[in-house]
This record gives C-alpha cells, structure tokens and sequence, in this order.
C-alpha cells in the first residue's frame, strides 16, 4: 500500500475516531443486556480486546480492513455469549416449569385418587386392597421365577 499524505492520515483517524466513539457509547448502552453478563468475565473480554484493537489501530490506522472484521468477530462473539444466556435461561426456566407442571399433575391424580377412595365403600376399599395385594404377590412370584431360571 502507498505511504498515505498527512491529509489522508487525518481523513482515517478521524473515520476510526467516529467508528470507535459511536461503538464504544453502543456498548457502555446495551440496556436489554443483563446485569451478571455486564458485570461477568465475557463482557470485560470483549471490553479490553476492543479497546487494546482501538489502540492498535491508532497506532497504525492503515489496516482499518482487519479491524472492522476484528472488531464485527469480538461484537459477534458478545452478541453470540448473550444467546447462549438467553437460551440457557430459557432451558432453565422451562426445566423448572416442567417440573411444576408434574407436580400440579400429581397433585391433581393424588386428590381424584382420594375423592375415588372417600366415595367408595368398605368393601369395596377392601376388594382394591385385596387386588392390589394379588398383584404384589403375582410381581414378586414372577420376580423368583426369573431368578430361579438364571
């Protein structure tokens, strides 16, 4: 690349100023971003390698080319840590709904048993049980006959 006149060389830093002010306010700004993500060690990453790029390119403004992909990778990079939060919240927040729903099902199974039971009779309290009992024993006498053929 040809050796740029001092009239260019200030044309480019003040391209660069603007790029970085107007990006630097973006991310001092980002509201939707939470709070432990702006305080974690992701956010200061991203932070401090955009600011050591910054310098780096006032230090030599010429490859802007390199920085603006530099920069769209590290920007990509937050934009990419605060999906994964957002979807880890969500796996999180849907496990503990899954797991209320279950409860409220079992819950739900629990008193319709109870109600089936306060609306029968003894006897027939006494026949489910008799079942109930039967079936244990049918179990258990299924159980030894499989370890009595192995």
């Amino acid at each position: 690349m040809a050796t740029p006149n001092s009239e260019d060389d200030s044309v480019w830093k003040e391209i660069f100023h603007s790029f970085t002010s107007r990006w630097s306010q973006r991310l001092k700004r980002l509201p939707e971003l939470p709070s432990y993500i702006r305080s974690g060690a992701a956010w200061e990453s991203v932070t401090r390698k955009f600011h050591d790029w910054k310098e780096a390119v006032v230090a030599n403004p010429y490859p802007a080319a390199a920085y603006v992909v530099t920069f769209g990778v590290l920007y990509g990079r937050l934009l990419w840590t605060i999906r994964v939060s957002r979807i880890e919240e969500a796996r999180i927040r849907r496990t503990f709904q899954e797991v209320k729903d279950r409860q409220a099902r079992e819950k739900a199974i629990q008193q319709l048993r109870e109600q089936k039971l306060n609306s029968l009779s003894a006897e027939e309290v006494e026949k489910l049980r008799k079942k109930k009992i039967d079936e244990e024993i049918k179990k258990e006498k299924e159980q030894l006959a499989d370890i009595s053929r192995s």
